[in-house]
């Protein structure tokens, strides 16, 4: 399991949405999603915006 905060959240999925509710800043990070992550379900196009990527 990945601890929270760790190096590199502030470019995650999870930390950027609660930080900001702003659909229009994480929109382009979710289009054509090639990775999910297996901490929170959130998908992304880029492995580098999830704590703990897989591709789907």
């Amino acid at each position: 399991m990945v601890k929270l905060p760790h190096i590199g959240h502030e470019k995650h999925l999870c930390k950027i949405w609660t930080d900001t509710y702003d659909v229009d800043e994480v929109r382009p990070l979710v289009k054509n999603p090639q990775f999910i992550c297996k901490v929170c379900g959130r998908v992304a196009a880029n492995r580098e915006n999830l704590c703990d990527p897989t591709a789907l």
